[in-house]
């Protein structure tokens, strides 16, 4: 095998290997699909391409990078990077800062409303990442909170992937909502906020 060969096989390892070691410690794996997601958030549907096109392009960048360079460059250059990547998706998925609605439907009752706004986040964020799970056994502002947010979060979803928001899924956050007593009223939603 080729010097050349053999550091792309090499490069290309290394790379998979630590988007699965990521995937094995943080098991979201639209987490990876930031890049998309943060241009869905913008408003710009099918941003999934884009995705696609930064994984594949940095790849093939990765690997045009390293078949002259010496091997220590190229393992280097193959760790850190796909690392960096793998931490810019996991700051995306949990810690950087979401759109929160102007209004809350708690604006009298401060306590209320920052935990609305906290299961507000959660909510968007698991939509964001096209995860839907309930969230029962919490106070009805928490839970009404988490599936508001699940609702605009699932709307970037959706728009990440070049659809709207199927009737379907619509009717299963609705439903999952009404089994934990709290109303998923389209009009009792923040609409002015973009999602």
């Amino acid at each position: 095998m080729k010097a050349s060969t053999s550091k792309t096989v090499t490069t290309t390892a290394i790379t998979i290997a630590l988007f699965t070691v990521f995937l094995t410690w943080y098991p979201f794996v639209f987490a990876l699909a930031w890049p998309g997601l943060a241009l869905a958030r913008l408003g710009l549907p099918y941003s999934w391409i884009f995705t696609v096109a930064v994984i594949l392009g940095g790849l093939v960048c990765l690997i045009l990078l390293t078949r002259s360079r010496s091997w220590l460059h190229v393992i280097s250059v193959s760790a850190v990077l796909p690392a960096v990547y793998c931490a810019f998706s996991f700051l995306f998925a949990t810690r950087l800062p979401i759109p929160l609605p102007a209004t809350t439907p708690y604006e009298a009752f401060p306590l209320q409303k920052a935990a609305y706004l906290n299961a507000y986040e959660n909510g968007y964020r698991d939509g964001t990442l096209g995860i839907m799970r309930t969230y029962c056994f919490y106070p009805e502002f928490e839970t009404k909170g988490f599936y508001d947010g699940a609702y605009k979060g699932n709307l970037v979803w959706w728009r990440f992937l070049g659809s709207a928001m199927p009737e379907r899924v619509k009717q299963l956050l609705e439903v999952s909502a009404g089994r934990d007593v709290v109303s998923m009223d389209p009009n009792e939603i923040n609409r002015n906020q973009p999602p």
